[in-house]
């Protein structure tokens, strides 16, 4: 459709409050883009927005890294990051989403797997859920080290320097295959505490 009357943006106004796509034609009949819409979001649905964008984050991470698996895409270190970076904050998504399930007025800020894990398990303390990314202490007095590193591991998959301008320390490296265990890990993981929580 020509966005060209009132009738039409009325329809797009519908279209926002229910969640559908449109095409339209962008300046003749033959061109046309598709215009997806998500809907009105009231504080209920909130949880289930959480999980909606962990699982599109989570397939983007296995698409990307499916096609460097099968040579179709060039692998390299810098698409590894992309392809990890979206797996932790769709790991990120879905912890915040079970956590507003089962506590809805919950804090959720922070980019910690191990600190958003932890929360859920005194929601809930049936959940077992081993986060991928964990940093470990060597040795008992290493610990603090060990959570301080994990609380901003999020920034060494999105960035090259840290906050002091430095590039990060060590070599770094990227396998799609090892990835590719980890996604099914995460997957079914993700997969069965949605169902703990959400019961369907």
């Amino acid at each position: 459709m020509r966005i060209t009357t009132a009738r039409q943006l009325i329809f797009i106004y519908f279209a926002t409050k229910y969640g559908i796509s449109i095409k339209i034609n962008v300046s003749h009949p033959e061109s046309q883009m598709t215009i997806h819409l998500r809907r009105e979001v009231s504080d209920r649905d909130v949880p289930m927005e959480f999980m909606k964008l962990a699982l599109s984050y989570l397939e983007a991470a296995e698409r990307l890294n499916s096609l460097m698996l099968e040579k179709a895409w060039p692998s390299n270190y810098y698409r590894g990051q992309a392809v990890l970076l979206l797996t932790f904050h769709a790991v990120e998504l879905f912890l915040k989403g079970f956590i507003l399930k089962l506590a809805p007025r919950a804090k959720v800020d922070g980019h910690s797997l191990a600190a958003l894990t932890n929360k859920l398990k005194g929601l809930a303390s049936d959940i077992e859920f081993d986060p991928p990314f964990k940093v470990e202490a060597l040795t008992p007095f290493l610990v603090l080290g060990a959570e301080a590193k994990e609380k901003k591991f999020h920034e060494v998959l999105r960035y090259p320097i840290n906050k002091k301008g430095k590039p990060w320390p060590g070599v770094r490296g990227f396998s799609t295959s090892s990835c590719n265990r980890m996604l099914k890990r995460v997957r079914a993981d993700c997969e069965r505490l949605y169902v703990r929580v959400f019961g369907r």
